[in-house]
């Protein structure tokens, strides 16, 4: 059964325009928990919202739609002595750390901040938007994810499930 997801492109994850050009490996992730979520509970074809956070990490923007396009994989960034998320204590027979490869599906036409998303009722429960620190891989309800979906203006391939028959929205 698909899933619904929410990224935010924290240092190392892939911007929408590094999508634009193919699948990449959302690589970077250095939380013990969300890289549980990305190898235990992210499968192929879930759905994902793409968020950008702003500059001075207080907020940010939904822009865009994933799809993960494969099954998790050791994250290279771990290995590479030059990248500053290098991990001293992983190994190529023992990594630590994984990532997740993922495609864009669509960018919104209207790309909606937090607050905006803060302002909708029927958003109310979604963990994105609570106070405080969140994480950056957090898993969405599906009427949440669909809501959001449709307030940015994006459209997919398939209907989402539940949303009824094929439309011009997601």
């Amino acid at each position: 059964m698909m899933k619904y997801w929410i990224m935010r492109a924290d240092a190392g994850a892939p911007s929408l325009e590094d999508l634009e050009g193919g699948p990449h490996l959302w690589t970077g992730v250095r939380v013990a928990a969300e890289r549980d979520l990305m190898t235990r509970r992210m499968a192929i074809s879930d759905r994902v919202l793409h968020v950008t956070p702003s500059a001075d990490g207080t907020g940010g923007v939904v822009d865009g739609l994933m799809r993960m396009s494969a099954s998790a994989r050791p994250d290279p960034t771990q290995f590479d002595l030059g990248d500053p998320r290098y991990d001293a204590a992983a190994t190529r027979e023992r990594p630590i750390w994984y990532c997740v490869p993922v495609e864009l599906l669509a960018r919104a036409p209207q790309p909606l901040t937090l607050d905006e998303l803060r302002a909708e009722p029927t958003l109310e429960g979604l963990e994105l938007l609570r106070p405080g620190p969140t994480p950056s891989i957090q898993r969405v309800e599906p009427g949440h994810f669909r809501i959001v979906v449709r307030l940015t203006g994006m459209r997919q391939r398939k209907p989402l499930p539940g949303s009824g028959p094929p439309s011009d929205e997601g």
